[in-house]
C-alpha cells in the first residue's frame, strides 16, 4: 500500500511539470532594428542600481534568474525620459530557483556557453533608446521603444514601462513581458528547428526591468 501510494505521488508530480506552461508576460513584438538612438536630454541621469529579471520554460519546468546592469545613461528633459541606453552586463547572469546540489552551476555555465548567450565573446547586452511615448495602460506611464541588441543581434522593441521621478532619483520599472529569443538567434531546444519534445524549450523569455539612476550632484 505504501508503495503503491509513493507511485501515485510520483505520477502527479510528473503530470504536473509535463503541463508547464511558458512564461507569463504581456508578449512584445520584435521588428528590424531601427539604428538610431533619440537625442536630447539637457540632464544625463546615471545608474544607480539596475537588474533584469528573466524567466524561462520548458514543458517538464522553468527556472528564473538575474542579470545585472554595468551602466546606464538617460536623457532627461523638462522631468521626462526623452533618450539613453543601458548595458546588461551578462557575465553576471545567475540562476535563482536551483542549488548547487540540484543543477545551478552547470545552468549557468550552459547558458554562458555558445548555446546560449556566448557571453566570452559577447559579455554586454544593450538597449538603445529610440523614442519615448506617454502610456495609459494600468501601471504605465510610458512605452519605451528601442534597439535591444543580444549576442551582436539587434531587434527594435517597444516596452511598456512605468517611470517616476523621486527628487533626484528616477525609477524605471515594467511589469513581466515576452520576448521570442530565436529573432536574436538564441536557438537551442527550439521547437522551430524540430526539437524533441523532451528536449524543447520554450521559444518565448521572460522579462523584467528595474532600474534606478540618480541626476549628477552639481
Amino acid at each position: 500500500m505504501k508503495q503503491s501510494k509513493w507511485f501515485v505521488l510520483a505520477l502527479m508530480l510528473t503530470a504536473g511539470m509535463a503541463c508547464s506552461s511558458g512564461p507569463e508576460g504581456e508578449n512584445v513584438e520584435s521588428e528590424d532594428a531601427t539604428g538610431e538612438a533619440a537625442s536630447g536630454g539637457s540632464v544625463v541621469y546615471s545608474l544607480d542600481t539596475g537588474v533584469i529579471f528573466w524567466n524561462a520554460a520548458k514543458p517538464t519546468g522553468k527556472h528564473n534568474g538575474t542579470v545585472n546592469m554595468s551602466q546606464a545613461e538617460l536623457g532627461v528633459e523638462d522631468g521626462e525620459l526623452v533618450s539613453g541606453s543601458f548595458t546588461m552586463d551578462m557575465t553576471t547572469l545567475v540562476n535563482s530557483d536551483l542549488t548547487a546540489d540540484t543543477g545551478k552551476g552547470d545552468l549557468e555555465e550552459h547558458l554562458k556557453s555558445g548555446d546560449f548567450f556566448d557571453v566570452a565573446n559577447h559579455p554586454n547586452a544593450t538597449f538603445v533608446i529610440s523614442k519615448v511615448e506617454p502610456a495609459t495602460a494600468a501601471g504605465v506611464t510610458h512605452n519605451v521603444t528601442g534597439d535591444l541588441t543580444i549576442k551582436g543581434n539587434s531587434k527594435s522593441i517597444t516596452i511598456p514601462a512605468e517611470i517616476v521621478f523621486e527628487g533626484d532619483v528616477m525609477r524605471i520599472k515594467t511589469n513581466d513581458f515576452t520576448i521570442n529569443r530565436t529573432e536574436w538567434d538564441l536557438k537551442y531546444g527550439s521547437g522551430t528547428i524540430g526539437t524533441l519534445q523532451d528536449k524543447l524549450i520554450y521559444d518565448e523569455v521572460g522579462l523584467a526591468v528595474n532600474l534606478t539612476a540618480k541626476k549628477p550632484q552639481m
